[in-house]
């Protein structure tokens, strides 16, 4: 696990109940980092929904992506 991830999965653990996403809704991810929250919100809201993950780093834009096609997870978008 990368050490962004290990640093923000607790805080992404915490907050994804407090969020009580639904299947369907549209998610915004602001200063995304690795996209750990990103990730736990695209699952949440499954096929039907969509996140857009923001962040000023385009390296951390970059693993995004990345994680995107080894995962094969399709309701993600990047934005710097």
């Amino acid at each position: 696990m990368h050490f962004w991830e290990q640093l923000t999965a607790p805080v992404t653990a915490e907050l994804m109940p407090i969020a009580q996403l639904e299947v369907g809704e549209r998610v915004v991810d602001i200063g995304c980092g690795a996209g750990v929250a990103a990730f736990a919100a695209a699952k949440a809201v499954g096929e039907l929904g969509r996140v857009v993950a923001f962040d000023l780093s385009e390296e951390a834009l970059a693993i995004v992506r990345a994680r995107k096609v080894e995962r094969g997870i399709a309701n993600i978008d990047t934005a710097q």
